[in-house]
C-alpha cells in the first residue's frame, strides 16, 4: 500500500498543473523564479526588439513559450 503523502501526482485540470509530495514543493519553487524572471525579460528592451511590433499573446501558456523562444535563440547567438 502506497503513503499518498509521500507519493507524487502530477494531473492536468482546465490547464492547470496539480502536484503533490515532493513534486508540489519543486514546482512552487519554478514558479517563484520563473514567473519574476519572465517579467523582467518581457519588460526588457531586447525583448521588445526581438518582437518586432508583434503583440504579446494574452495566454499565459503561450507567452512562456514566446519567452522560451526568445532564450534559445538570444542564447544560441551568444555562443557563436
Amino acid at each position: 500500500m502506497t503513503n499518498p503523502a509521500l507519493s507524487s501526482v502530477h494531473t492536468r485540470d482546465s490547464g492547470a498543473e496539480h502536484f503533490s509530495g515532493p513534486e508540489a514543493l519543486a514546482a512552487l519553487r519554478a514558479q517563484a523564479v520563473w514567473k519574476p524572471l519572465r517579467q523582467a525579460i518581457v519588460e526588457s528592451s531586447g525583448f521588445r526588439g526581438w518582437l518586432q511590433g508583434r503583440e504579446l499573446p494574452s495566454q499565459e501558456a503561450e507567452l512562456d513559450q514566446l519567452v522560451h523562444h526568445y532564450l534559445e535563440q538570444t542564447l544560441s547567438h551568444l555562443a557563436y
